[in-house]
């Protein structure tokens, strides 16, 4: 691969990788709903997203005993490229009533916004 290859790819590939972007979450416990709000790269088709917790470690903290601190991850899902560059602003809601008891996070971490999700527990 040459030089003008390498730069093409470096310019293509992060509006793929990079283009998704939490900028903020709400936890809605009356419903037990996570409210998402993203950020990302397209506009010419419909978006499909998913999220995923990841590595959670169970910590103890001085207020509220132990808590499941867990990462999370909102994944860009959609089948088609979308080829348009308009950065498109979109609020996800995340029923979280799905989830084990066992597994659920007390705190979800999305790289630049965190959520406390604590709920009161069966």
């Amino acid at each position: 691969m040459n030089v003008c290859q390498f730069a093409f790819l470096f310019l293509i590939i992060p509006q793929l990788a990079w283009s998704l972007e939490v900028i903020g979450t709400i936890y809605h416990p009356e419903d037990d709903l996570l409210e998402v709000h993203i950020t990302y790269v397209g506009g010419c088709i419909e978006h499909e997203f998913q999220m995923e917790i990841t590595q959670c470690v169970l910590s103890k903290t001085n207020n509220t005993g132990f808590m499941n601190i867990c990462d999370g991850q909102i994944t860009d899902i959609t089948q088609e490229h979308d080829s348009c560059t308009t950065t498109v602003t979109r609020t996800i809601i995340v029923p979280l009533h799905m989830i084990a008891e066992e597994q659920r996070p007390d705190l979800l971490g999305f790289n630049n916004s965190n959520v406390v999700l604590l709920v009161k527990r069966g």
